[in-house]
């Protein structure tokens, strides 16, 4: 158990900052199609935002987690 949270403890940093780089490039390319009335893909990249948003906060609280379990 405690490799695992070694590993953990690792790689959820890496995750939330990758996570965090890819929701500003949804963010970027929403905006773009948006701004190119290309609603439809525009709607569909803001779903992917939430996920991405979602994703981050899920992130968040396993790292926190990693943290009470040392």
């Amino acid at each position: 158990m405690a490799d695992t949270v070694a590993k953990l403890k690792h790689l959820l940093p890496h995750w939330v900052e990758h996570n965090a780089s890819h929701l500003e490039s949804f963010r970027q390319w929403q905006q773009r199609a948006r701004d190119q009335g290309l609603d439809t893909i525009a709607d569909a990249l803001g779903e992917t935002v939430d996920a991405a948003r979602q994703a981050d906060a899920a992130l968040r609280r396993a790292t926190a987690a990693v943290a009470e379990a040392e």
